[in-house]
């Protein structure tokens, strides 16, 4: 999820970085690198969170349900096998979207101590 986090933080930034450039032709060449650095971290933010979803969910197994000694074993049924799938994805999405928020804030908090207070 960190993984994941961090290249939507790259992906978002340097798409602020060329919304700065846009229509300035000295940093044409610049723009043109810009875009394939967002297209690859663009790509790799989502098969990293595709990753961590599938990395949560497989541990998961399909398990017996307790029944009384001497009675057949019977198998826990799809719908519980699926809500349980949601809810783990659900809850890796969201723990990415937080770590993302939280890389926001730092990066937030460092540009606030850089940035000189006028006196």
């Amino acid at each position: 999820m960190a993984a994941s986090a961090l290249a939507v933080t790259r992906w978002f930034f340097l798409g602020v970085t060329a919304s700065k450039w846009i229509g300035l032709p000295q940093y044409a060449f610049a723009m043109h690198e810009i875009r394939n650095q967002s297209r690859g971290w663009g790509m790799s933010a989502l098969v990293l969170e595709g990753v961590a979803i599938e990395l949560s969910v497989l541990p998961m197994k399909t398990r017996l349900q307790t029944s009384p000694p001497g009675a057949t074993p019977r198998l826990t049924y799809p719908k519980q096998i699926a809500e349980n799938w949601l809810i783990r994805a659900a809850l890796c999405i969201a723990g990415t979207v937080a770590m993302i928020l939280l890389f926001f804030f730092v990066i937030y908090i460092m540009e606030m101590r850089t940035v000189p207070l006028p006196r």
